[in-house]
């Protein structure tokens, strides 16, 4: 026979079972909402983009094999949204790199890479031997006047999503005193 005493004992450990178990729960679905609510807060909305991209009037300058060329391009932002340009390279070329250099044609201008560049909606970025511009480096055969080189460009939306661009550029004579200057600091 259960006594009085131990029977209420039974009942009131019962209840802080409970009790205890509701509380855990509760500071789990807190725990869940404040985790959804943080989501839906922080979360960001992919972009409707609309319009294209466009690279034209490409050309690389002539260099020998295992040579240096510059690269000259026109890139047409044509969508609603900013894109970033994230690099230039080729098949043709061990490495690409895009740079910075005020004038390629005078010999003090240092030459400094740059890891991207910005490309507003509806605009268009010209790189070229002077200002912005990219480079291929170690390029696996002779690039002769008159021949036609691939060139990758690729960017990213601003959705963060990757594309490349292939664009076919016409090799061009190298022009007096172009120079590839010393490296700079990387920005």
């Amino acid at each position: 026979m259960i006594s009085a005493p131990d029977n209420a004992a039974g009942s009131s450990a019962r209840r802080w079972s409970a009790v205890a178990f509701l509380a855990i729960a509760a500071v789990i679905f807190a725990g869940l909402a404040i985790a959804i609510a943080s989501h839906a807060l922080f979360a960001t909305t992919p972009v409707t983009l609309t319009g294209t991209v466009r690279v034209a009037d490409a050309t690389v300058t002539q260099a020998p094999g295992d040579g240096v060329s510059a690269v000259s391009l026109r890139f047409a932002n044509h969508m609603n949204h900013p894109v970033e340009i994230v690099s230039v390279s080729s098949p043709e070329a061990a490495a690409g790199m895009l740079q910075y250099d005020q004038d390629m044609l005078v010999r003090s201008d240092p030459l400094t890479e740059v890891a991207s560049l910005q490309a507003p909606a509806g605009r268009v970025v010209v790189l070229s031997v002077r200002g912005y511009g990219a480079m291929l480096m170690a390029t696996h055969q002779a690039l002769v006047v008159n021949g036609r080189v691939p060139l990758e460009v690729a960017w990213v939306d601003a959705n963060g999503t990757h594309h490349v661009s292939l664009v076919f550029a016409r090799v061009v004579a190298r022009p007096a005193h172009l120079h590839f200057g010393s490296m700079g600091t990387g920005t």
